[in-house]
């Protein structure tokens, strides 16, 4: 937690990853305002584009920065496997496409913190059930509650990435990178409860995130390949669904 200067003891804080694929301009802005949250340990970045040099967008001579390169085209998955890789006990991921503030951070790793048992974030779904019949209430913010999907930016603790990799293995993949646009789910899976949703204040968006070609929810079968995850998820662990949100 913080101290009592505001920030945050050593040992609480997060490894904070993030991706560049489509958005690299978005890298700079994002480096700069994690490094500013006291709840920073330590920052890996990944470029997960092999046509783009991702050094050409960023600069820090912050000794806390890692940067990597991929030979070839990685997914966001591939963001749960730098974290197996971390010895760190909480971790923080954000979405190129999200600019949250460097308190933002802060309040979301406090909350982690105070209750470990299940991720948290402050942006996702719930998934209805009605007769069988599957709905997703998505893009759902500003919210403090329970959800079923957290989207976005993802606190969670090193249990969580465990038991993502048990989670990814019952629903028999064998090559982690061919998981699909589902990584989301199967985290807000890894938890003992429902993951939680904060409401923090406001954020920015990229105009981008809803650009075809761009955004991933844009492609064709996004949706009917999540609802068949979200099937199979329900099936395997028994979970009830979030509680009906207040109206």
């Amino acid at each position: 937690m913080r101290l009592g200067n505001g920030v945050m003891e050593p040992t609480d804080k997060a490894v904070c990853i993030l991706l560049s694929y489509a958005r690299p301009q978005n890298i700079q802005r994002m480096v700069d305002t994690v490094l500013q949250s006291s709840a920073c340990g330590r920052l890996i970045l990944s470029n997960n584009n092999p046509d783009i040099d991702i050094h050409e967008f960023i600069k820090s001579g912050d000794d806390r920065v890692e940067i990597t390169q991929s030979p070839e085209r990685r997914y966001a998955v591939e963001r749960f496997v730098i974290a197996r890789e971390c010895p760190e006990q909480y971790f923080l991921c954000i979405d190129d496409d999200l600019f949250v503030s460097p308190d933002q951070i802060e309040q979301l790793i406090e909350a982690l913190i105070r209750e470990p048992e299940r991720p948290h974030g402050m942006y996702g779904e719930i998934v209805h059930d009605r007769d069988g019949q599957l709905t997703v209430e998505t893009s759902i913010h500003r919210y403090d509650g329970e959800l079923d999907v957290l989207n976005r930016i993802y606190a969670f603790t090193r249990d969580h990435v465990r038991r993502f990799f048990e989670i990814a293995d019952l629903l028999g993949t064998e090559n982690i990178d061919e998981l699909g646009p589902i990584d989301d789910i199967v985290l807000s899976h890894s938890g003992n409860s429902l993951p939680r949703c904060h409401d923090f204040g406001d954020f920015w968006e990229c105009p981008t995130s809803n650009q075809k070609g761009v955004a991933l929810w844009q492609e064709a079968d996004f949706l009917d390949l999540r609802l068949v995850c979200y099937r199979k998820l329900q099936k395997l662990m028994n979970r009830k669904g979030a509680v009906k949100r207040p109206s």
